[in-house]
């Protein structure tokens, strides 16, 4: 299941969305929704939404701004955006994005934007495992307690 937040200041909009996600995204777990960029920030690190489905011409702040919001460890999702106007996509592409949606949003589109996310996450998960299989089939530095820390230190460089 994938936990999907939308960030849009019109309610049309977000209601709009989420019925086409309820619809034709039965994957797809909406576990919050903001109207602005202010009160978005605080779901996304009250709720931690795998994929964030993001307005960019808001009040106050532009959709394009939520990154500055967040360190880098901080940043655990996927953004898809959905606006009326084209002339961000590339502003957006910059930013990783791995959707850009023009309203009113098509069906299609949106089920391809998902699964798109959904095969990122799906190779980021290989990746992972692929790192984790060969660390633990072939470990090469041991864990050592010094004081109240740890130091690993490889094998090759312990005398027996």
């Amino acid at each position: 299941m994938i936990n999907a937040m939308i960030i849009d200041d019109e309610k049309t909009a977000r209601v709009v969305l989420r019925e086409m996600l309820l619809e034709d995204c039965k994957n797809v777990n909406i576990v919050a929704e903001s109207e602005d960029l202010h009160d978005a920030v605080k779901a996304i690190r009250k709720h931690k939404p795998d994929l964030i489905f993001l307005d960019i011409e808001m009040p106050g702040r532009s959709g394009l701004d939520i990154l500055d919001f967040f360190n880098d460890d901080e940043i655990d999702f996927s953004i898809i955006f959905t606006t009326a106007y084209n002339q961000y996509a590339v502003q957006a592409f910059k930013l990783s994005a791995i959707g850009y949606l023009l309203k009113p949003i098509e069906s299609m589109e949106l089920i391809d934007a998902v699964k798109l996310h959904s095969k990122k996450i799906s190779k980021k998960n290989k990746i992972d495992y692929s790192v984790l299989k060969e660390n633990f089939s072939s470990p090469n530095k041991i864990a050592v307690p010094t004081g109240n820390s740890i130091r690993f230190i490889e094998l090759k460089n312990i005398l027996f």
